[in-house]
C-alpha cells in the first residue's frame, strides 16, 4: 500500500524508557530495541494511523460517519447490519473492531459475561510543551501505582496514570481531575507539574477500569452460524502465525507500527 513513507514522515522516536521509583531514583533503562530484538519500528499517533489508512484504502470501500449498528442479524448465509440511520447492510463476514466495551461483541454473545475487571483504574491525556523528561519515555513506580510520561510529535507530552482501584466502569467527567490529583498528590514534581499544566489549560483526559475480554470456554455467539464461522477462521490463520519466526519472513518492507496509548483527543 506504499505506507512506509507516510507514516515514516509523522512517526516520532520512542527508543527508551528511564523507569525510576516513586522518590525519582534511576532505576533501569529500557531501549525497546533491545526488547523487540531490533525490528524496525516507527512510533505513531493512533489518530495519524487512522488517518493515513483511509487515505490509503481502495475507493470501493466506504466509511460512514455518525452512524452506529443498532441490531445485527445472521440468516446462516450472510450476515445483515441494521445502522442508527434505518439503513441496512448485507455481508458475507461482519468484524466487529470497535474496542474493549463493544456493542458489536453484546449482541453476538447477548448475556454473556466477557469483561473481567483488573482491579485497576487508568487515566489518559495529552498536554502541549515539554516539561524536560529527560527521556522518551520515564516511568514512576511504588506498589500498585505507576505515572508514564512520554514524548510525541509536535512538541506534545502524553501521560498515563495507572493505580489500584476497584472502580469497574467509566468514571463521571465532571469528577475526572478530582480523581487525578487525588491518586497523584504524592507522586514526584513532575507529575504533578504535568497533572496541574493539563488541568488548567482545559485538556480533556479518559478514565476507565483496566478490563480484559476473557471467554472462560469456548462460546457459540447469538448471531449464528456465520459468526461462529468467522471466529473458526480467525483461529485458523491464527495458529500458523504464532508459529512462524517473523526473523525469517524474506520481506525488506515488513513494518512494525506501535501507535502509543490513545489519549483524549484521539478518540
Amino acid at each position: 500500500m506504499g505506507l512506509h513513507e507516510k507514516l515514516n514522515k509523522i512517526s516520532y522516536s520512542f527508543d527508551e524508557n528511564v523507569v525510576r521509583d516513586s522518590g525519582g531514583r534511576e532505576l533501569l533503562r529500557l531501549r525497546y530495541k533491545d526488547v523487540h530484538g531490533g525490528v524496525d519500528a516507527l512510533a505513531v499517533c493512533r489518530d495519524d494511523l487512522a488517518r493515513v489508512l483511509a487515505n490509503a484504502i481502495s475507493e470501493s470501500v466506504v466509511i460512514r460517519f455518525g452512524e452506529t449498528v443498532v441490531k445485527i442479524e445472521d440468516d446462516g448465509s450472510k450476515a445483515q447490519a441494521t445502522l442508527s440511520t434505518g439503513k441496512t447492510l448485507e455481508a458475507d463476514l461482519l468484524i466487529g473492531a470497535d474496542g474493549i466495551r463493544s456493542s458489536t461483541r453484546n449482541y453476538l454473545w447477548e448475556g454473556k459475561k466477557c469483561l473481567e475487571d483488573l482491579g485497576y483504574t487508568y487515566a489518559v491525556y495529552d498536554i502541549e510543551g515539554q516539561p524536560g523528561l529527560g527521556s522518551d519515555c520515564v516511568s514512576f513506580n511504588s506498589p500498585g501505582h505507576l505515572d508514564v510520561l512520554y514524548t510525541l510529535r509536535n512538541h506534545r507530552v502524553a501521560a498515563l496514570h495507572i493505580w489500584r482501584d476497584d472502580q469497574t466502569q467509566l468514571q463521571d467527567r465532571e469528577s475526572w481531575f478530582d480523581t487525578i490529583r487525588h491518586v497523584t498528590s504524592d507522586s514526584t514534581k513532575l507529575v504533578t507539574d504535568v497533572v496541574g499544566l493539563a488541568e488548567r489549560n482545559g485538556f480533556t483526559p479518559l478514565v476507565d477500569s483496566l478490563t480484559m475480554v476473557s471467554f472462560r470456554k469456548r462460546q457459540a455467539p447469538a448471531g449464528g452460524e456465520l459468526m461462529d464461522r468467522g471466529l473458526r477462521f480467525i483461529e485458523v490463520i491464527r495458529r500458523p502465525l504464532m508459529k512462524s519466526d517473523v526473523k525469517k519472513i524474506p520481506d525488506p518492507n515488513l513494518l512494525t507500527v506501535m501507535p502509543h496509548l490513545y489519549s483524549s483527543n484521539e478518540i
